[in-house]
């Protein structure tokens, strides 16, 4: 349930090692209620952008946790799909520059639905050693706003990010309706989800084609 409603959210209204974080305090002046929610909307941001990074050594869960939304649970399943796929070592630094203040943002489809705007200056580098090539870099950055839903349980989640200059629910796009294509008579080829930035990814899921059926013989 709370991640249809993520989903909605998203929709709606978004067109390794760490370094230390520079997280702006909370201001002392709020009542003790909103600054508690506050510390912990941007707790929920800073959990995400660490689950980011430190994907190529420790996975996916701590990534999925912070997902808010379908979509973007199977943008993560595919980042650890490459994670497996890369022959070499990879970690991720993350440099954050600043989070927050939070604003509230009305969503008028669900009233009771809290969902929170949050301004992220973030990056995350990629440092990659293949094993037949030499190592190199790649940086993701995470500038501009962020949406966080609050779950019944007091929890925060991710709807949308904005990763290298594009919200994340424009550049991943899951393929509907889904597409079988028989590659010949063991395997078949399904287009699941593309990338469009900063170049395009397809994501594909090849598997055994089950075998045709026959029609039975009239004797």
């Amino acid at each position: 349930m709370r991640r249809l409603a993520a989903a909605a959210v998203s929709a709606t209204l978004l067109t390794g090692s760490c370094a230390a974080p520079s997280v702006r305090p909370v201001d002392p002046a709020l009542p003790a209620a909103d600054a508690g929610r506050e510390a912990a909307v941007r707790l929920a941001v800073l959990s995400f952008l660490r689950g980011y990074a430190d994907l190529p050594t420790a996975g996916p869960r701590a990534l999925a946790r912070r997902a808010g939304s379908a979509w973007m649970l199977r943008w993560v399943r595919w980042l650890d799909v490459q994670r497996r796929a890369f022959d070499g070592q990879q970690r991720g630094e993350l440099h954050v520059g600043s989070i927050g203040p939070s604003v509230v943002v009305p969503f008028l489809e669900e009233p009771d639905v809290e969902v929170r705007r949050v301004p992220v200056e973030a990056s995350v580098t990629f440092h990659l050693r293949p094993e037949a090539d030499e190592p190199f870099e790649v940086t993701r950055s995470f500038r501009g706003p962020m949406l966080l839903v609050r779950t019944r349980d007091g929890d925060w989640l991710v709807t949308d990010a904005v990763r290298d200059g594009v919200p994340l629910s424009q550049a991943f796009q899951v393929i509907r309706p889904r597409v079988v294509f028989r590659a010949d008579d063991r395997l078949v080829v399904v287009p699941d989800s593309f990338v469009a930035t900063p170049v395009w990814q397809f994501h594909l899921q090849v598997r055994p084609a089950r075998p045709a059926r026959r029609a039975p013989s009239a004797a």
